[in-house]
């Protein structure tokens, strides 16, 4: 199966061959609606949740922000690479939680770091670099991990180059 962006850079052999059209879809994609949606977030949290525990607001980054950011990200990508939006929806869904579950491995420490040391100013900056290792173990995950017991399986990788239809960024 294709590779992430940065697992395609670390491996010579393919190099040459990284997929262009996918590297312009999740840019379309972070800069139409996820840049976007972290700037308005994070100024929201600084905003109303300014007096609130940095634990309150890590729970509230895990819980409802990183609920939506993912789903934005896998109905955007799935779009954008020309599948139905129900199509993508429905296997996105049987993903939900186990992507979840994948993102509270790193994010709540980002969250504790973000949100203790990081000046409200430079929040999306920071985060912003975080997400291109988590855009890439995301990646990952949708291609290369068996389901387990019990699970769906893992979302397809999809180039521009072929017909496969699948919602891979």
């Amino acid at each position: 199966p294709a590779r992430p962006p940065i697992a395609e850079v670390s491996r010579r052999d393919n190099l040459l061959r990284m997929d262009v059209w996918r590297y312009a879809r999740a840019g379309l994609a972070g800069v139409v609606f996820l840049g976007p949606l972290a700037h308005v977030y994070y100024d929201l949290v600084a905003h109303f949740c300014a007096g609130w525990p940095t634990l309150a607001k890590v729970a509230l980054d895990q819980t409802l922000y990183l609920a939506l950011y993912n789903s934005i990200y896998y109905l955007t990508l799935g779009r954008l690479a020309g599948r139905p939006l129900l199509e993508v929806a429905r296997q996105y869904s049987a993903q939900f939680w186990r992507l979840l579950r994948a993102g509270w491995k790193l994010w709540p420490f980002v969250g504790v770091i973000t949100y203790t040391y990081v000046p409200t100013a430079h929040r999306v900056l920071f985060v912003d670099l975080v997400e291109i290792a988590y855009s890439a173990i995301l990646s990952t995950m949708t291609t290369d991990t068996p389901p387990a017991e019990g699970e769906a399986e893992p979302l397809q990788a999809e180039t521009f180059a072929d017909s496969k239809r699948d919602i891979r960024p």
